[in-house]
């Protein structure tokens, strides 16, 4: 069975409700992303299935102290929301990512990725001991992709969240989100971790990826109308300084953008696929060089270095 987007939507729909109907998870998780543009704010040029948290701790928080009781809490919440919708939920599993933790980075560079299938209740039933047919029959939910992911990043900056009540399909639900500032600068300082430097400033091998996506994003959310970011307020640069602080990126490292263009434009190709209104795409160039210019403007570069 392969879905409509419509049902794609539903499905993501149904997660979140799933998420936020748990009082512990809807204390410790706040929606971020492309989904968090999408259902918070009414920008629909890059949702996706996929789903991205954030928290400010970890699930030690509400005394889930393993991996297993994480997955059990997480298989639970998913399992009783997804029913009432005619879905089984199956085989789902989290892992820590990375893999390989740096003690002196563990407790800023973490995260989950939570992964989780599902079928039509009566094939569940009649096969639900045979996995394999189980995970060949499993709905895809975009493309050939059977996997909803959500991801969840541990020890983020999450000063400034919305908690929206009054979102199309989810009525009687609270959604905690991201700001639209805290979204912007979010996206300023993953570029700035993409950059060389910053993987050899916290011991670990060079993973840079290229990243044209956020330069288009932060150029589409603050030309928005429906949206209000506002670099002269001494909070944004505040929250400017606890996100990148987070992280452990510079604040400086703004100053090296300039050198990352043909970096970032080696995707340029993927990021145009996704513009749904092609004619509206301005090139890769444009988006850069608006990012560049905002920097400028508001002089981010005097801020103190994050430490």
């Amino acid at each position: 069975m392969i879905l409509s987007s419509e049902d794609t939507k539903k499905l993501r729909t149904i997660t979140l409700i799933a998420l936020f109907s748990d009082d512990d998870l809807l204390e410790t998780l706040v929606l971020k992303g492309g989904n968090a543009l999408d259902i918070g704010y009414g920008f629909n040029s890059r949702a996706s299935m996929d789903l991205d948290f954030s928290m400010s701790q970890d699930f030690e928080d509400i005394g889930l102290t393993d991996l297993e009781q994480v997955r059990q809490k997480l298989e639970d919440v998913l399992s009783r929301t997804f029913i009432e919708y005619g879905y089984q939920v199956f085989e789902v599993k989290i892992k820590a990512k990375p893999k390989q933790q740096m003690a002196e980075n563990q407790d800023f560079w973490a995260g989950y990725e939570v992964n989780f299938k599902i079928i039509e209740p009566e094939k569940y039933e009649a096969h639900k001991d045979n996995l394999n047919w189980l995970s060949n029959k499993a709905i895809s939910v975009t493309g050939t992709k059977k996997n909803i992911t959500i991801d969840l990043g541990r020890f983020e900056y999450t000063g400034s969240i919305k908690m929206i009540d009054n979102i199309e399909g989810f009525e009687g639900y609270l959604v905690p989100i991201y700001t639209p500032t805290l979204i912007v600068l979010e996206k300023l300082r993953a570029i700035c971790q993409q950059m060389d430097d910053y993987w050899i400033r916290i011991g670990k091998e060079v993973g840079s990826k290229p990243r044209p996506r956020d330069f288009y994003d932060i150029y589409t959310i603050l030309e928005s109308p429906a949206v209000e970011v506002n670099f002269e307020d001494p909070e944004t640069l505040t929250h400017l300084e606890e996100c990148f602080k987070a992280k452990r990126v510079p604040i400086n490292f703004l100053s090296k953008m300039s050198e990352t263009r043909e970096f970032h434009r080696r995707d340029e190709p993927k990021l145009r696929e996704t513009i749904q209104v092609k004619e509206n795409y301005r090139g890769f160039d444009f988006y850069f060089d608006y990012v560049l210019a905002l920097i400028q403007q508001h002089d981010l570069l005097s801020l103190e270095e994050a430490k």
